[in-house]
């Protein structure tokens, strides 16, 4: 028997709970919220908070039993027990606002706290899943790339990044493209977060895992297979070798960038040279907030300057003319966008994929054309006046940065180009000079003081 559309009552006792609660999720939905969440924080009052554009905010506050009511209507219409509040518990369910065109479906996390319950309700809106790769913001190279590596007829794509970061968006953008009468596309999730007609979608369900579902799935006869997200190395293993065998594999993984994704599929026992003939790309993604209008630009305050310079990212640009930008005066954002680092498979990249070494395999893709760190990609944003500066904090720090210099370090010293006690003078250098408000990087405190050449260097990164 179907659910009716919308919460609805059972009794006059649950009237006014059922008005609140259709409201709420209709609010949310309009006002583009992608969580909200429902907080016991005392014995007598919930605290109720949208999660929009990233940016958690109080909406309000009710009482303890009015709250309970409506969790125990989401409880039912998620088929989860009303009597155990206990134990942690997830469910899903839908609801369809017919005359306001808005269809979204509910992911639910109840957690025991002290007051009562945590839940917290992730909104996913089936207007995404009609999403084109024309209505993400990417720069043209990038797009035309993807195009590219999307034409493969096999192969291994993955798309990393951390939880909220947009990856199943966009993954579910890849689908829509190559989703044709002439191609199967199956995909495995836990759980199917869109709901997309004539693909093939399972749910990750009781004792089953992503290997087993997947090696299920390749005796479907796929052409094309999302798998949800590579969490072992069974997984990992499973997803190139379908790879390798005629299908083309979209998948996610977690980590900081798009060269660490390379380094962590080998860590989790995948052969380098398998792993070499099966990628195709990868694409690292984070989302920062779009201004909604242009500001005055304002210079970079000190410590946005050393942010910028400790990523090799210049303080001006002479093709916009003026400084990388602020907010300026209030906050003026209004959703968000995509920031993207895409890394294509090549073969100087597979030649340097076996020695594990993110900085080498960096350093191989600062030669292609669409490559840009997410650093880069970020205050190319912000030139564009599209989003702040503030925003590139929450795509890379500085100390992801120094590590990347450090390792180039230790690649000079392991290859004989450098002794570790010229390594240890030229950090005091660096460091002298940073006092005398030199911000000099380590490479040009090497080539300065002739402890290695501009031509060791290059060497070093392009092994």
């Amino acid at each position: 028997m179907a659910l009716p559309a919308l919460f609805i009552s059972t009794s006059s006792r649950d009237q006014d709970v059922v008005t609140w609660l259709n409201w709420l999720f209709a609010d949310a939905a309009q006002k583009g919220a992608s969580d909200i969440h429902f907080e016991d924080v005392s014995s007598e009052e919930t605290r109720i908070r949208y999660r929009i554009n990233g940016i958690l905010g109080t909406i309000g506050t009710v009482s303890r039993i009015h709250a309970i009511d409506g969790m125990n209507k989401m409880r039912a219409r998620a088929n989860l027990p009303l009597s155990d509040i206990r134990t942690p518990l997830d469910g899903r369910f839908s609801l369809d606002y017919v005359a306001e065109r808005i269809a979204i479906d509910v992911r639910v996390s109840f957690v025991p706290i002290l007051y009562g319950t945590s839940l917290v309700c992730r909104i996913l809106d089936q207007r995404n899943t009609a999403r084109t790769l024309d209505q993400i913001e990417m720069t043209d190279e990038v797009k035309h790339w993807i195009e590219i590596l999307l034409r493969e007829p096999h192969g291994l794509f993955l798309v990393t990044g951390p939880t909220g970061s947009g990856k199943t968006s966009t993954l579910y953008a890849l689908l829509n493209a190559l989703h044709t009468d002439e191609r199967k596309i199956v995909t495995i999730e836990n759980p199917v977060e869109y709901r997309v007609p004539g693909l093939c979608q399972t749910n990750i369900e009781g004792e089953l895992t992503f290997a087993q579902t997947l090696r299920s799935e390749l005796r479907q006869d796929p052409d094309i297979i999302l798998v949800g997200e590579i969490r072992d190395a069974e997984t990992a293993q499973t997803a190139v070798q379908a790879a390798m065998t005629g299908h083309l594999v979209l998948s996610t993984l977690h980590a900081n960038d798009a060269a660490a994704t390379v380094t962590r599929m080998l860590e989790l026992g995948v052969d380098p040279n398998t792993l070499g003939a099966a990628l195709r790309g990868v694409l690292a993604q984070r989302l920062v907030r779009r201004l909604a209008e242009p500001f005055d630009w304002v210079k970079p305050t000190e410590n946005e300057i050393h942010w910028l310079t400790s990523h090799q990212i210049e303080e001006t640009d002479s093709d916009y003319g003026s400084p990388i930008v602020g907010e300026g005066d209030g906050e003026g954002y209004n959703g968000r966008l995509p920031v993207m680092e895409l890394i294509v498979i090549d073969r100087t990249m597979r030649n340097v994929m076996p020695l594990q070494d993110s900085r080498l395999i960096r350093a191989v893709a600062k030669n292609q054309p669409q490559f840009q760190t997410l650093a880069q990609a970020a205050a190319s944003l912000a030139r564009r006046g599209l989003t702040g500066l503030s925003q590139l904090y929450t795509v890379s720090s500085v100390s992801e940065h120094l590590q990347t210099l450090r390792t180039l370090s230790e690649r000079l010293v392991e290859l004989g180009k450098l002794t570790p006690y010229q390594l240890d003078v030229c950090k005091e250098l660096q460091q002298d000079a940073s006092r005398k408000g030199q911000r000099l990087s380590l490479e040009e405190v090497l080539i300065a003081h002739r402890y290695c050449s501009q031509e060791d260097i290059d060497e070093v990164q392009a092994l």
